[in-house]
């Protein structure tokens, strides 16, 4: 899979293209990346996923950071990734523009996939039908794929976000088609899991990652391609700090393990919600309840 992440001459060649946002790559996502892998094999088209980083101009938070959108579209494998920054200018873009000197000219695209709400172009002004009325012209073919949904609920990166922002992990997980998770590097804390023999590890989340409800979760990490039982609180660590300046912290303790981890790389993925996050008037009664949380979470 080859990424571009800027507004380079593309130069591909007899493309199929998925179009959207893909924030989450939830369910919906994937269905639209599953018509465009089959009409590539069936074709022997090149398969593109062109989805729009609005980071520049959107203060937003998003369900996937960027190198975890790269890690879930590597299990995909199309033949690109494009993340196509969008910018003050771009935003001034017409719908036509858009599609005749990106679409046609530089992907070179035969067919397009989208889902039925696509809006691109200056202010919105392209949508379903500008592409219909393109491939009615017989300049490229154009599918809809249909929205997915999940107990009469419709699927989308909203959704996603008012189910973690209610730690509802469960639900949020239905949506993904895999559990949400956190990738980043391991940072050092302030050590006070040793204090109490149940040592933590610390991850200094994406400013951009959209995080679930501050609580205590039933998490499972990744490290060095093993997997482990863990549980993660997700806050200000009131206990230990006084209000962490304001900063979120991500912080796990993982079963059964002691190794020296810092600065790699790990990946918490969040199984359930346990408890709210609260204030201990002792380290001794914090522990108490990391115990009974572990004990809650796998016995």
């Amino acid at each position: 899979m080859k990424i571009y992440t800027n507004k380079t001459e593309f130069n591909i060649k007899n493309s199929v293209v998925a179009l959207g946002k893909f924030d989450g790559l939830h369910l919906g996502h994937k269905k639209l990346l599953e018509a465009v892998l089959n009409t590539s094999e069936k074709e022997g088209y090149t398969s593109v996923l062109f989805s729009f980083d609005t980071s520049i101009i959107s203060e937003s938070k998003q369900v996937n950071t960027f190198e975890e959108r790269i890690h879930i579209c590597e299990n995909m494998n199309p033949d690109y990734y494009i993340y196509y920054p969008v910018s003050k200018e771009t935003m001034e873009m017409r719908a036509k523009d858009f599609i005749e000197n990106v679409l046609i000219k530089e992907l070179g695209v035969k067919k397009v996939v989208t889902g039925k709400d696509f809006l691109f172009g200056r202010k919105r002004e392209g949508n379903t039908e500008t592409l219909k009325k393109y491939a009615d012209e017989g300049f490229f073919e154009y599918e809809i794929i249909d929205d997915v949904y999940i107990g009469g609920l419709k699927v989308s990166t909203s959704m996603i976000k008012k189910s973690l922002s209610w730690g509802e992990i469960y639900e949020a997980n239905r949506m993904l088609g895999y559990e949400y998770y956190i990738m980043g590097n391991i940072v050092k804390g302030k050590q006070i899991g040793r204090l109490m023999n149940l040592r933590t590890i610390n991850v200094e989340p994406d400013e951009n990652k959209f995080l679930p409800k501050n609580g205590v979760y039933k998490t499972n990490v990744i490290i060095d391609g093993k997997k482990y039982h863990s549980i993660t609180n997700i806050g200000f660590n009131p206990t230990v700090t006084d209000g962490n300046n304001g900063k979120i912290k991500v912080e796990t303790h993982i079963l059964n393990f002691d190794e020296n981890v810092y600065d790699k790389e790990v990946i918490i993925s969040f199984e359930r919600f346990i408890r709210e996050e609260k204030k201990f008037s002792s380290f001794e009664e914090l522990k108490t309840q990391i115990l009974l949380d572990i004990s809650r979470a796998y016995l």
